[in-house]
């Protein structure tokens, strides 16, 4: 095992793996003569570096060090613990990396899958204070506890919540996820199904066209937003940013509200993924309307962010939900803007040098001959990368020519026009 062990870390960015679950590497850092690299710690708030990484090609290689815990870890044991991994220990982490980098295992262990018994025997688990707990901090009524089979795992101390995928057969059980906000993580897949997914997508399946469909980020919040409004309420397994383009094919034919948590994280995947992805068939009237709901203003507080934080913690409601999402106004998309004057039509190049033409802005006629005929390969698309102000919840996007904010504007990508691109290239 060793040696495949060796190979897979071989075959990996073990500094970008490392950043993907959540290491901070040290500005201007550096691999040392033994390949450790200094970052910041994972379990602790430190100004200065007090972690390292070894990215060196022997065989501490993939090893994370704490020098005020003084503790070490492995890649796959930080991927386990990674909130969102779908990972429960470090050997399903190997297993995990074995298969991505093609390292052959041989020994990996037979995996079942979760069944409709489990689903029952979870259900069965629930006790008296366990119902009152979900009714006291979640919201949720008993009718909805059995509704959305909500369980409970005695060997993982957590609420157990079934994830359905609809095939040809109709629903089909593809996943357990397991929760406990006390824990760390807090949320747990059925080992081998940490596959992303959409959660209630059997619900969704089955609404009328026309209807409304809220995407909250939790599955225990899309139950009680379901139960509070009567829309179905849906969710990407596996955290906020875990949305996948690819099912706005689903929502064709209905209305949709986005209801994330209100923190920094919610705010950015709205602005920078679910916005994006809806983008095309909200434009083409495929989805009938959009609208983006924050029930807090920026900055949200840990504990006041979510729906069930408004619901159970501020007094919030079903009827003033449904409410604030009527008075919502659909989102919409900006269309770029020229601030440039309009051009002059030349017939001829030789007229640009006239001086009545002089720092005016002029369009001449232009052909290339030879092979380089597409526009010099020029650029084609520009997006912004990263927002420093957006991500700190300074700046919710420019303004257009009315004076009204638009949303995200900044990072929707800006297409480049055939001339303008022959001129960024010349």
């Amino acid at each position: 095992m060793s040696g495949q062990r060796e190979e897979i870390l071989r075959r990996l960015d073990v500094q970008a793996e490392f950043e993907k679950w959540g290491v901070r590497i040290a500005a201007k850092a550096k691999p040392d003569a033994k390949g450790w690299l200094r970052c910041h710690s994972l379990y602790s708030e430190d100004k200065d570096p007090s972690a390292s990484i070894n990215v060196s090609g022997g065989p501490q290689r993939g090893i994370y060090h704490d020098f005020i815990l003084r503790l070490s870890k492995s890649l796959f044991d930080i991927a386990a613990e990674a909130p969102g991994s779908g990972m429960m220990t470090g050997r399903d982490a190997y297993f995990y990396y074995a298969k991505l980098t093609g390292v052959r295992e041989n020994n990996e262990p037979h995996r079942p899958k979760p069944t409709l018994a489990d689903i029952e025997a979870f259900q069965k688990n629930l006790t008296p204070e366990t119902i009152q707990f979900l009714k006291e901090k979640r919201g949720l009524t008993e009718e909805s506890i059995k509704k959305f089979q909500v369980g409970w795992c005695t060997k993982r101390e957590r609420n157990s919540i079934p994830v359905y995928d609809m095939t040809g057969l109709g629903p089909t059980l593809v996943n357990v996820r397991f929760h406990n906000s006390k824990k760390k993580p807090k949320t747990l897949n059925w080992a081998g199904c940490g596959e992303v997914r959409l959660w209630g997508l059997e619900r969704l399946a089955k609404s009328p066209p026309g209807s409304a469909i809220i995407i909250c980020e939790g599955e225990l919040d899309s139950a009680l937003a379901e139960q509070e409004t009567g829309w179905v309420g849906v969710t990407s397994t596996n955290g906020a940013a875990a949305f996948q383009a690819e099912w706005v094919k689903h929502f064709r034919g209905h209305h949709v509200v986005l209801l994330y948590d209100s923190d920094l994280p919610g705010r950015h995947a709205v602005a920078s993924l679910v916005l994006p992805a809806f983008k095309a068939a909200v434009e083409a009237g495929e989805v009938l309307s959009l609208k983006v709901v924050w029930l807090y203003e920026p900055p949200a507080e840990p504990d006041h962010k979510d729906l069930t934080d408004w619901i159970v913690k501020d007094g919030g409601s079903g009827a003033r939900l449904k409410e604030i999402i009527q008075q919502t106004e659909p989102h919409d998309y900006p269309t770029p803007v020229s601030h440039l004057e309009p051009s002059i039509q030349l017939s001829s190049f030789e007229q640009v040098d006239r001086s009545e033409y002089a720092g005016k802005r002029v369009t001449v006629p232009l052909q290339v001959y030879g092979e380089n005929t597409v526009a010099y390969h020029g650029v084609t698309r520009v997006v912004v990368a990263s927002c420093p102000a957006l991500r700190d919840g300074k700046c919710s996007g420019k303004k257009g020519p009315d004076g009204k904010e638009m949303s995200g504007a900044c990072l929707q990508p800006i297409e480049i026009p055939l001339g303008s691109r022959v001129m960024i290239a010349g």
